[in-house]
């Protein structure tokens, strides 16, 4: 399995759709999954904010301390669970194929976008992140706060990108992740990536 996770516009799509050419032209069985896009916890989120569009704030907030915006999160933190016994079933059976899962956007993203809410304590981050499949190529993009603002810019606040960037390192020392420069020239990006593969999946 070869997992792509990093800060909003670092190159997860990107790259992803490279290294699904590359298994095509070299001819080995591979699937491309985007893991956040097809999540309970995103549908859960847009559900809700479809039902109650204040909520919306909520869901974003990392300093909601009411009732409704404390149960939103859990709410997100349980659908992220169901994601993750889902993903691992999904996993055993396209292995059991032969098949290499290609992630666009893994559950560690989401894992850090909880912990960016407030809404997992210590104890609750690590017990979700041991749940967590652990992939052979598992590649963190780094890519700094400013040029992740002038890339993706759905984010006025430059925090939002620092503090992000702060929880990946963490992951990134916990999880054994590949760290990859991914503010070089994309070719060259995608040369180390390139490499990493060939050397983990065989």
């Amino acid at each position: 399995m070869i997992t792509f996770s990093g800060i909003d516009g670092a190159g997860k799509s990107t790259l992803t759709a490279k290294a699904a050419e590359y298994f095509r032209d070299t001819e080995r069985n591979a699937v491309k999954l985007e893991v956040y896009a097809t999540s309970t916890f995103l549908s859960m989120g847009r559900l809700i904010e479809g039902v109650s569009p204040s909520a919306k704030k909520k869901l974003g907030s990392t300093t909601s301390s009411s009732g409704s915006g404390i149960f939103f999160k859990v709410l997100r933190v349980f659908c992220f669970f169901i994601d993750i016994v889902i993903f691992r079933i999904k996993s055993i059976f396209l292995r059991k194929r032969k098949k290499v899962l290609l992630c666009d956007r893994y559950l560690y993203d989401t894992l850090v976008h909880l912990k960016y809410l407030k809404a997992l304590n210590d104890g609750l981050y690590r017990f979700l992140l041991k749940l967590i499949p652990r992939p052979e190529a598992p590649f963190l993009l780094y890519l700094d706060s400013s040029s992740a603002k002038s890339r993706e810019g759905q984010h006025d606040d430059e925090d939002y990108y620092s503090e992000k960037i702060k929880l990946y390192e963490t992951l990134a020392g916990e999880a054994g992740l590949i760290r990859i420069d991914s503010s070089r020239e994309s070719s060259k990006v995608w040369e180390n990536v390139r490499r990493m593969i060939d050397t983990r999946i065989t």
